[in-house]
């Protein structure tokens, strides 16, 4: 029995990896399930087995990658109590699952602003992806409650900021192939999101006003 569930898990795993490079190749209404199917190795019934349809599959797969990158999230924020050490832990993780898989960021981008026919009716990915954005503000919010960080911004803000600085790196990678985060890329950008752009004269006369 537990040898079946093992192997149902595996064909499962197998048919969402399958339909996350359709899905980003393709997009989603111009892919079939037999598409799914072919790429998965399986029969259109044992895909059916694990899935009612195209948008059952789609919001799995979705879904799942928002859990995934959740999970990643509370792993690294649960690292350290230094907020510095917490943002590089949660930039770094993000970047790792770019570079483990790209086509989840590829699919998360373009199922977030999808036209029409591009998801599936009723979809909505935003309440998956605020979960995230609340989880982080709150973090950033305790950082300014402890004097971590600054309080001229919001902490909501502040996480837009940080969000920003990770996601159009990442983003930009999709296009540019010489926008590749490099392994040291996490510690600089969280040096710059601490400490500001300018000179630093400027940015100590910034933190005393």
């Amino acid at each position: 029995m537990r040898r079946a569930r093992t192997e149902g898990e595996r064909t499962r795993q197998r048919i969402l990896r399958a339909a996350l490079r359709c899905f980003a190749e393709r997009g989603y209404a111009a892919t079939a399930i037999s598409d799914i199917a072919r790429a998965a190795g399986v029969s259109k019934p044992a895909l059916y087995y694990h899935f009612r349809d195209k948008a059952d599959l789609f919001r799995a797969l979705v879904t799942e990658a928002y859990e995934a990158r959740q999970r990643r999230l509370e792993a690294a924020l649960a690292s350290s109590s230094d907020i510095g050490a917490r943002l590089r832990a949660v930039m770094q993780a993000w970047f790792q699952s770019f570079h483990e898989n790209r086509r989840l960021l590829q699919l998360a981008l373009s199922t977030m602003f999808a036209a029409p026919g591009d998801a599936p009716p009723g979809f909505d990915c935003r309440p998956l992806c605020r979960r995230n954005f609340d989880r982080m503000c709150e973090a950033i919010r305790e950082a300014q409650a402890r004097g971590e960080l600054t309080s001229r911004l919001t902490a909501r803000e502040l996480t837009h900021a940080f969000f920003g600085l990770a996601h159009t790196f990442l983003a930009s990678s999709l296009v540019f192939e010489e926008d590749q985060p490099g392994p040291d890329l996490a510690d600089r950008l969280v040096g710059f999101f601490l400490q500001g752009a300018g000179p630093p004269a400027m940015t100590a006369a910034c933190a005393a006003d």
